[in-house]
Parts: structure tokens; C-alpha cells; sequence
């Protein structure tokens, strides 16, 4: 999965609706992180020791239209790295319920 993180965060900071709200960010620090969210939250056996997402993207203004861009350059770099649809749709329905808590405006 790191393959995939690394790849979908590189094109997050390279977007050009995304990238303000990572401006000054440890981008290594961020692929950990979010490695170990996605392996913690899909039980793969890992323990995501960072903040909740509410805390985490609070003061960033998300916007759903963000939020919407964000979950395409994932598809795209899931895809990018021949996971099947199945387990596309698993992570997706896990990640799926953080939306309330990510999108602010």
C-alpha cells in the first residue's frame, strides 16, 4: 500500500486544488501517517497514533468539491497500481464515513 499512498499524496501536493492546504507540510511525515491510518483503519494489523480526522483538517476549509477531487486522485492511483475493484470499493467504504469530519465548508 505505500506505493499507492506515496504516489496518491504526491499528486494531492501537485494539484492545483489541492495543494494550498498543504503548503509547509513534512510531506514524508504526511505519507506515514496516512499509511498507517489507512493499514489501522482496513485491520491490517498497524496502530494510527495521529489525530482524529476532525482535529486533523480543522482550519483547512475543505470544501466538498475538495473533498470530491481528493477521492478521484485516489481512485486514479489505486488504479494506477492494479488493485481490483473489490478492494478499491472496501477501502473507500471504510474511508467513505471520515467525510463529515474532513469537510468544513
Amino acid at each position: 500500500m505505500k506505493p499507492v499512498v506515496d504516489d496518491y499524496l504526491d499528486a494531492v501536493v501537485r494539484d492545483p486544488e489541492l495543494k494550498r492546504s498543504f503548503a509547509g507540510v513534512n510531506l514524508d511525515r504526511l505519507k506515514a501517517r496516512v499509511l498507517s491510518f489507512i493499514c489501522s483503519s482496513a485491520g491490517g494489523g498497524c496502530h494510527y497514533q495521529g489525530d482524529d480526522m476532525k482535529t486533523a483538517h480543522a482550519g483547512l476549509k475543505v470544501t466538498e468539491g475538495q473533498m470530491n477531487r481528493f477521492v478521484e486522485l485516489l481512485i486514479e492511483a489505486l488504479n494506477r497500481h492494479g488493485v481490483g475493484l473489490r478492494e478499491k470499493n472496501e477501502l473507500l467504504a471504510i474511508l467513505a464515513p471520515m467525510k463529515r469530519d474532513v469537510v468544513t465548508r
